[in-house]
């Protein structure tokens, strides 16, 4: 009987969660700070170096002309951050619908989130949910940061040497 109760009251927190996770998406909050920081630089980047570039137009022009693949000019070498980098690789792995809600909310930053919304004939909840998994993806499509790597590796290393006897 307990572990019946154990069960539904888990399930009543998981529910709770889950309100409040929505709500704060409702409400246009990041879930992923630090992604979206991530992205707002990408954007700017990448916004600024296509008007350089004298490409004009906007991604989502680009993207449909190029039939899904925008290919970048090579007429002139740009000095890329390798987090711009990483991060353009990641929204480039983003499955279509959430790399078009991607190029909307950080590449058209002067359009509100019910304008994109609108421009993808979705309501604001749900492409504010859209952009939630968007930040998602990108968190796990993005490399870990050199210092977990160095971690991971000596940890492979302590276990090998356990293995060997060392």
């Amino acid at each position: 009987m307990t572990q019946v109760m154990d069960f539904a009251s888990l399930a009543v927190q998981k529910r709770q969660v889950n309100v409040m996770r929505q709500a704060s998406i409702d409400a246009g909050k990041s879930q992923h700070p630090a992604i979206d920081s991530r992205l707002r630089v990408w954007g700017e980047w990448t916004v600024a170096n296509r008007c350089e570039g004298g490409g004009g137009g906007s991604v989502l022009a680009a993207l449909i002309d190029g039939g899904g693949v925008v290919v970048r000019s090579t007429g002139k070498a740009v000095n890329m951050a390798e987090d711009v980098y990483d991060t353009e690789r990641a929204v480039c792995r983003l499955d279509d619908k959430y790399r078009e809600v991607v190029f909307l909310k950080y590449l058209e930053p002067e359009l509100s989130d019910q304008q994109r919304a609108d421009r993808m004939k979705v309501s604001r909840r749900t492409f504010l949910r859209y952009v939630a998994t968007a930040q998602q993806n990108i968190l796990f499509y993005l490399k870990p940061p050199a210092r977990k790597a160095s971690v991971r590796d000596q940890m492979r290393q302590n276990q090998s040497a356990v293995k060997n006897g060392v």
